[in-house]
């Protein structure tokens, strides 16, 4: 297993690219981040970067390939449609 730093919250929905080449992840720290699975070593794991900050991709993640913050809701969904676009939900909180 691969272990892909960039999240500062737990993890609650990953999904697949149709053709498995993307991996989209939603956390609790309100971002939706892209992971490219082809550049991805996945039985090589590297220590966890704690210096990661949202919105910045870290020099020694290659798998990151984009990270989209939402302004204040989790995000607690994402999902791959059949035409291959990326849908994320959220439960927004005053």
């Amino acid at each position: 297993l691969k272990t892909f730093p960039g999240h500062k919250g737990p993890v609650w929905s990953i999904d697949f690219s149709q053709e498995g080449t993307v991996l989209a992840s939603g956390s609790a720290d309100k971002t939706v981040k892209l992971w490219n699975t082809e550049k991805a070593s996945l039985f090589q794991n590297k220590p966890h970067d704690k210096s990661f900050t949202a919105g910045k991709k870290p020099t020694d993640c290659p798998e990151l390939l984009r990270s989209f913050p939402t302004k204040k809701t989790p995000v607690h969904n994402v999902q791959f449609t059949a035409r291959n676009l990326l849908l994320a939900s959220g439960v927004f909180s005053a």
